[in-house]
């Protein structure tokens, strides 16, 4: 049996709202979908489109390498920190329901790194006047400066990654233990390297994804 026990846990509910068709998916093989699923849209996320679109956000918004690097870091940093506090409260907590809440967290994050692109103006190129460059030939050095400002987004791109941070500590801390804790110890194994096979597809997915935008 791998039905995950309700004395425990809880059924699945909504605040009050308990609805009886999910019963069917208080099991722990939903449950390895649904983490298996965040893994990889995790993945793709902060391996693949934050890491691979540092040039590109310091070029559309005027950031310089340190500020580029700051906010990759404050993924990492919001991990390092929740990690400690949700290890602790985790083991006597409601953990599907914490994993749950760090998913909303996290589609938070993901519009909020987001927001940037749609609150700035358009995107100029193509430019002939050069007007971003530094004339070589030029005797001072003072150089020409965007007409708008667009530094200041790294402040929304960094509570962005803080909250992408805050919303994948329970899953790589809590996800792995409540699925070994809920099913028997000689299917543990199985259930384990599917979820760990399911945070590894976003390199394969990303690939996908970088295809079909560049064709």
């Amino acid at each position: 049996m791998d039905t995950i026990p309700t004395s425990k846990e809880g059924e699945y509910s909504f605040l009050c709202w308990k609805p009886a068709f999910l019963k069917c998916c208080n099991n722990a093989k939903c449950f390895l979908f649904v983490y298996s699923l965040f893994s990889m849209v995790a993945g793709t996320m902060i391996g693949g489109i934050t890491n691979t679109n540092i040039s590109t956000l310091e070029r559309r918004f005027g950031l310089s390498s340190s500020q580029s690097a700051l906010v990759v870091v404050a993924y990492d940093a919001a991990f390092c920190v929740l990690t400690v506090f949700v290890t602790y409260f985790g083991a006597t907590s409601n953990r599907p329901r914490i994993v749950g809440f760090g998913s909303a967290i996290f589609g938070l994050g993901a519009l909020v790194y987001a927001l940037p692109h749609f609150i700035s103006p358009l995107y100029e190129f193509g430019d002939a006047s050069l007007s971003n460059s530094c004339d070589p030939s030029s005797t001072t050095s003072s150089c020409a400066t965007p007409s708008v400002d667009l530094n200041k987004f790294m402040f929304v791109l960094l509570v962005g990654q803080l909250l992408l941070g805050c919303g994948t500590t329970p899953l790589y801390t809590l996800g792995f233990t409540y699925i070994e804790d809920s099913v028997p110890k000689n299917s543990a194994p199985v259930y384990l390297g599917v979820g760990k096979r399911g945070s590894t597809l976003w390199s394969c997915y990303r690939i996908f994804l970088w295809r079909i935008y560049l064709e």
